[in-house]
């Protein structure tokens, strides 16, 4: 319980001071290659933002097919089974 606190708080911190921690690792990179490392970042941002998508689609897909699956063949609880496979 005590990780997962303090993985919520440091990831809102995170999502509050975005754009201070882009321009600090930009610094931190080198000035003479502010563009190459936007580009970088952008990119990055991107492919995670694609692969949790699709991390989220396969989960929720899984989750329905576990709920209907149990539901058919007559499981009590069904649709909690099925939210509790799709997490």
């Amino acid at each position: 319980m005590g990780l997962a606190g303090i993985v919520i708080v440091l990831v809102v911190f995170f999502l509050v001071r975005r754009e201070d921690l882009r321009d600090r690792f930009i610094r931190l990179v080198g000035k003479g290659q502010v563009t190459v490392t936007t580009q970088m970042l952008e990119d990055a941002a991107k492919r995670v933002s694609r692969f949790l998508s699709m991390l989220f689609l396969v989960n929720l897909t899984f989750g329905i097919a576990v709920g209907i699956g149990l539901y058919l063949i007559g499981i009590p609880n069904a649709i909690l089974w099925g939210i509790l496979a799709a997490i």
